[in-house]
């Protein structure tokens, strides 16, 4: 009579060996493809919002005219063309051209924590503002996207990263910030923040509002400097790559957030698969 042969202990390990190795692989390429869609989605969107407020286009630095090779340091006051010729700004310090597969749209500035970034100088403009932008944030110590040195107060407004939260700061003492729990990871996230003088300041990532403040902030900013990946009274460098920056004299409303999200995220979703 024979005998009924059985696995193995080493055999059932490569086996598990094995599932384990395949699953991992199916993670990563889910997650990836995940990734991918979602820049896709913002993508469309970041467009979309060029076309809806097209004639409130006060500034656009998309940095593709830079003519340094990727993983060139921008020597000092290297001009950064504002695609609009209204507030071309300057480089400080030496942030990073980045291209291809490292950006979002050609070309990119990496900054880092140590005082890298770009400033323009005699900016103006008044109090209702959309800043719409793409950052990939390589940490959360405290780290500063954008910032208007304002008239009305001694600093400020200015959104910066500390910790986990993303905050709006007003610099008014009145403490009208942002709060929430922080970027789900370390990748691309396209950032859409609406200064409204009558219904106060929203802040949307990726298609969804994470806070907004009762009040709005003032920000005319008259033959002022406006900074990008830094605090307009130093300190708070931000530590990451930027992308595709642009800034509306005009706020956005809710209902148009909502439904250029809600249609155009959901056909470049479709597009993509």
């Amino acid at each position: 009579m024979k005998s009924k042969k059985s696995f193995t202990l080493i055999e059932l390990l490569v086996v598990i060996v094995i599932i384990g190795i395949l699953a991992g692989v199916i993670m990563f390429s889910t997650s990836a493809s995940i990734d991918k869609a979602s820049i896709a989605k913002g993508q469309v969107f970041s467009s979309t919002v060029k076309e809806e407020l097209l004639s409130n286009t006060l500034a656009e630095w998309t940095f593709d005219n830079l003519s340094q090779s990727a993983g060139t340091a921008l020597p000092e006051d290297t001009t950064i063309e504002d695609e609009w010729g209204n507030f071309d700004g300057l480089s400080k310090g030496g942030p990073v051209v980045r291209d291809s597969d490292n950006c979002i749209k050609g070309k990119c500035l990496e900054f880092s924590s140590t005082y890298d970034w770009a400033e323009v100088s005699n900016f103006s403009i008044g109090n209702s503002v959309t800043v719409s932008f793409w950052g990939k944030n390589s940490n959360y110590s405290p780290s500063m996207p954008f910032s208007f040195n304002g008239d009305n107060y001694s600093y400020g407004p200015d959104l910066y990263f500390v910790g986990t939260n993303i905050n709006w700061n007003t610099g008014d003492g009145n403490n009208n910030y942002i709060l929430n729990t922080g970027l789900p990871n370390t990748n691309w996230h396209h950032f859409v923040l609406i200064n409204d003088e009558f219904n106060g300041v929203k802040l949307y990532i990726d298609g969804v509002k994470v806070g907004r403040t009762a009040s709005y902030r003032s920000v005319l900013t008259t033959s002022n400097i406006f900074y990008i990946a830094r605090y307009d009274n130093g300190g708070y460098y931000f530590n990451g790559l930027i992308d595709e920056f642009v800034i509306y004299d005009t706020a956005l409303s809710a209902k148009q957030v909502h439904d250029l999200y809600a249609y155009y995220f959901n056909l470049a979703l479709i597009n993509y698969e």
